[in-house]
């Protein structure tokens, strides 16, 4: 297993702190910093792309391993609140017909694309893994494409570093309770704004 350097963590961090960013911007409604704030998020985003496949080539595979779990559990959050702001576009879109529809839909695609690098290198994490022997072809393929999945990335990545590698528990435990009692408050929140609804 070969060791990076700290310089290598500059692309991820950049990344999850660009995400935040231009989130806190979007939550104010300051769209005016929104398209700088996108044109570094997409430079940092084929750094990351890049920089998980020469990573992979050249097996360093305790950088990849981090850097799934900064991309992964870093996300979490932004996710979350991405994912209520996108049914808040949903079921607006529902009363102004297509254009709603189709601003809900390009929410979507915006929202899957920022997933892209932690997937790049959730997989190149994942060869290594595969060319080491620690799983076989088929495991690989099928947590790969979990990786590929809203969700299902997040837990797999749990998986993988807690129960397989044995590594990070407490870690990996502190974000499992946390993204459950999100999640828990957010359902909540979603059947009393269902309930108020359905009254009025």
């Amino acid at each position: 297993m070969k060791k990076t350097g700290k310089v290598f963590y500059i692309l991820p961090a950049g990344y999850l702190a660009v995400s935040y960013t231009a989130l806190i911007f979007l939550l104010k409604q300051e769209v005016s910093p929104l398209p700088v704030l996108a044109g570094a998020a997409l430079l940092l985003g084929v750094g990351n792309m890049i920089q998980a496949v020469l990573c992979c080539r050249k097996k360093h595979e305790e950088f990849l391993e981090r850097a799934v779990m900064l991309l992964k559990y870093g996300m979490i959050l932004f996710y979350m609140i991405v994912f209520v702001l996108g049914v808040a576009v949903w079921f607006i879109g529902t009363f102004l017909g297509p254009v709603g529809m189709i601003a809900a839909l390009m929410f979507a695609i915006v929202d899957y694309a920022i997933m892209i690098p932690g997937i790049f290198y959730g997989i190149s994490w994942l060869v290594l893994l595969i060319r080491k022997k620690e799983i076989s072809l088929k495991a690989g393929t099928f947590h790969g494409i979990l990786q590929c999945l809203f969700v299902f990335d997040v837990a797999d990545t749990m998986y993988l570093i807690a129960v397989k590698k044995k590594k990070y528990r407490r870690i990996t435990a502190g974000i499992l309770v946390m993204t459950v009692a999100a999640a828990g408050v957010a359902g909540v929140f979603f059947l009393c704004v269902g309930n108020k609804l359905k009254i009025s």
